[in-house]
């Protein structure tokens, strides 16, 4: 997954090799060639044959057998460190456009996991409890504030929310792309949105522009800020590291 960050390219390739895994019977199609497995997959001709390059470059894929019975097989995706691997357990698996909008939400929750990881940290280093290795939790919280992650050890998490720029940047899209992977995400209720605004009673302001502001209506002047978002508790329990 961390691979896939920032290319559609790659996700498409990941997200083919999850679905071939899923549909293929120990991994294996007997008697391959291009047109069978468009058949059998659902993605076109066209598509695979420049997603196939990916997968046999990213060593996803190999070959086996003789040129009378080629033999496709996908090989291992997990990680055999067991605490580097996702549970993608939750994804739609209907369809191959399915796995891939699937991949994409994930790529924008791990964001979210991450902040919710960090205000768990936080709130552990400022008040532990009994069941908690507070060397351990301090040792972690020092990690971050050496990666520029936290500035102090000390520090108060602040929630200042997730804007769509900057879910466009992990996965390797535009704004409006994003969007739809938020609805997605929403659609199989694995996220909840929050939206974050401010709102001035101003009399008579009349959709005038004013500075410091998103936008005005007639009475009130709005100045919105990003959005806020909670993982279901399959999305937390599959991307949180543990404390």
């Amino acid at each position: 997954m961390n691979q896939a960050r920032g290319s559609a390219w790659e996700q498409k390739a990941l997200a083919l090799a999850i679905w071939l895994k899923y549909i293929l019977r120990n991994s294996r199609l007997e008697h391959y060639s291009l047109g069978r497995l468009s058949a059998l997959s659902g993605v076109s001709y066209r598509a695979l044959k420049t997603y196939m390059a990916i997968l046999h470059s990213d060593n996803y894929i190999h070959f086996e057998g003789t040129e009378k019975n080629k033999v496709l097989v996908v090989g291992k995706i997990a990680s055999k460190t067991s605490n580097r691997n996702i549970d993608i357990s939750a994804f739609n698996f209907n369809s191959y456009k399915d796995v891939y909008n699937s991949l994409r939400t994930f790529l924008m929750a791990r964001i979210q996991a991450k902040k919710d990881y960090i205000a768990h940290l936080l709130q552990v280093r400022h008040n532990p409890g009994r069941d908690v290795n507070y060397k351990v939790v301090l040792k972690k919280v020092k990690n971050l504030v050496q990666c520029g992650v936290l500035k102090s050890s000390d520090q108060k998490y602040r929630e200042w929310g997730l804007s769509l720029q900057k879910i466009a940047k992990e996965v390797g899209c535009c704004v409006k792309t994003a969007q739809k992977i938020v609805k997605y995400g929403i659609s199989q209720k694995w996220i909840a949105k929050k939206h974050n605004f401010e709102q001035i009673y101003a009399p008579k302001i009349g959709y005038f522009r004013v500075e410091g502001y998103t936008f005005s209506t007639r009475n009130n002047i709005y100045r919105v800020h990003p959005n806020t978002y909670t993982l279901s508790p399959s999305l937390s329990s599959a991307l949180v590291l543990p404390v």
